[in-house]
């Protein structure tokens, strides 16, 4: 990928010490559990039973068809002509990957002029907390009217962003009446689930009322970014299908059988072995990028439900060379680095004294945008 770079340098002994980093025979020695764990993924991932079951289908979403993108940007065009605000309900990877995606892939002030915007609507972010003042704020302030409302919730349960929607949904209904179904959109299981039988229920009639859109089976709400995220991108004006061919060509990157040559496997197998053989339990995201810095946070999601355990796993396999994994109960781990999220060059002047002076337990990537 042009313009793409992962320099791992200061994670090696000769930089920072045997003490601290990894050695070029210890990285030869970890390469082939790497790759062994890494070549089993790939074959378990190739049967779409095992990645629905499993959580893995994340790992299809670069391979979406044309039919697919368009039907999603066509609804986000529609949504950017026919309303000047779009309130997105939805927390954890619902919030956190579409708020990093905006910064990055937006511009700076988005929704304080609307030159930077294009005359596309504002986007607001809201169902992440339980806080009723900055709701109650933002709907004093807009107008039904002209208000667009996506939820975003593959079980329709999600606490939070529920909460925020009944509040959301009789403000729309007092205000405009029985066509408030017209402003409301939902991303959400596309069989199955509270909002899903609500919308059966509702939708019938007026095929502009209560639209969907699905959250894909066996995509996990920290990686879906890619699935239910397309629309709001659309919405901003971002062209979805190059976003798609960007994330395919570094899916291809990351698919190489070469240790040496995937990023994501090197990356993923010297934080592992500095986590447990050179006590780096602390992974701290530093983007030198005031548009990147969501992506920290987003960043911080990903690596703690990812990696955070209290329990070994069990894995079975089944006829057809299916899977299943398990919580083994019996065999208690607790483990997981802790991610932090920081921003340069603002924490250089606070956390970074802690990283540089504090206890050398961490392990500090920096991003830095060049051009």
């Amino acid at each position: 990928m042009k313009g793409l770079g992962f320099d791992f340098n200061n994670l090696f002994s000769f930089n920072v010490g045997k003490e601290n980093g990894i050695t070029e025979r210890q990285l030869d020695s970890i390469a082939p559990l790497a790759l062994k764990g890494f070549r089993h993924l790939l074959k378990i991932s190739k049967d779409v039973r095992n990645r629905r079951r499993l959580g893995l289908e994340w790992m299809a979403l670069p391979y979406q068809g044309k039919d697919t993108l368009l039907e999603i940007k066509r609804l986000g065009q529609d949504i950017a002509a026919n309303f000047s605000e779009v309130i997105f309900l939805g927390i954890g990877g619902s919030y956190l990957g579409l708020k990093a995606a905006q910064d990055a892939l937006g511009y700076p002030y988005y929704n304080e002029f609307e030159r930077v915007r294009n005359g596309r609507p504002r986007i607001y972010f809201e169902g992440n907390n339980l806080d009723p003042n900055t709701l109650s704020v933002l709907l004093s302030q807009l107008d039904c009217r002209s208000t667009c409302v996506v939820v975003i919730s593959k079980s329709g349960k999600t606490l939070e962003t529920i909460a925020t929607f009944s509040v959301v949904d009789d403000w729309l209904k007092k205000g405009l009446g029985p066509s408030y179904g017209r402003h409301i959109v939902v991303i959400t299981d596309p069989e199955v689930g509270i909002l899903r039988q609500r919308l059966k229920s509702l939708a019938q009639g007026d095929p502009l009322s209560f639209r969907s859109l699905p959250l894909l089976q066996g995509v996990g709400g920290r990686f879906s970014e890619f699935n239910m995220g397309l629309l709001h991108l659309a919405i901003l004006g971002v062209d979805i299908e190059e976003v798609i061919a960007g994330a395919r060509q570094m899916a291809q990157r990351c698919l190489s059988r070469n240790f040496f040559k995937n990023p994501a496997l090197m990356y993923a197998a010297i934080m592992d072995f500095l986590y447990r053989k050179k006590n780096k339990r602390i992974s701290i995201f530093m983007p030198f990028s005031e548009t990147l810095k969501s992506t920290a946070d987003w960043y911080v999601q990903l690596v703690a439900e990812s990696l955070g355990k209290k329990y070994s796993r069990k894995i079975k396999t089944e006829k057809d060379d299916l899977e299943v994994w398990l919580p083994d109960t019996g065999r208690v781990l607790n483990v997981g680095i802790t991610p932090i999220a920081a921003r340069g060059t603002n924490d250089l002047h606070s956390i970074h004294q802690n990283n540089v002076e504090g206890e050398n337990n961490k392990v500090v990537t920096f991003v830095r945008v060049e051009g």
